[in-house]
């Protein structure tokens, strides 16, 4: 049988000339982007976010919310506050958008949607 089975996700393969990764906010400034998430979830984790945002720096959803809100600790939690976080990436889309005039970016991405 060909393609993918139930559950699978199909492969594609691309061979690209470079790698363009932003893992420290040199290209591209998030800061505004997880403010604005944090501040989110935190309305409906009913925990306030500077309080969030004091011990999230660096760490996955997924472990800020074992700290601040257990009950809230779920994958389906998680992957519901991050789907979100793409509708929420205008200042980020403007950027990426910009960077494309030096660079031509890939229809391939990690964050689809994002551009």
């Amino acid at each position: 049988m060909n393609g993918p089975q139930a559950g699978e996700r199909q492969r594609n393969e691309a061979i690209f000339d470079g790698l363009l990764v932003d893992l420290d906010g040199t290209l591209t400034d998030s800061t505004e982007a997880v403010v604005k998430h944090w501040a989110d979830v935190g309305k409906r984790i009913n925990v306030g976010p500077r309080v969030i945002l004091e011990m999230s720096h660096g760490r996955r959803s997924l472990d800020v919310l074992q700290v601040i809100a257990p009950d809230f600790a779920t994958w389906d939690f998680v992957r519901s506050i991050e789907s979100v976080i793409r509708s929420a990436t205008g200042t980020w889309r403007r950027r990426f958008q910009a960077l494309s005039t030096f660079f031509p970016l890939s229809p391939h991405t990690l964050c689809p949607g994002l551009l």
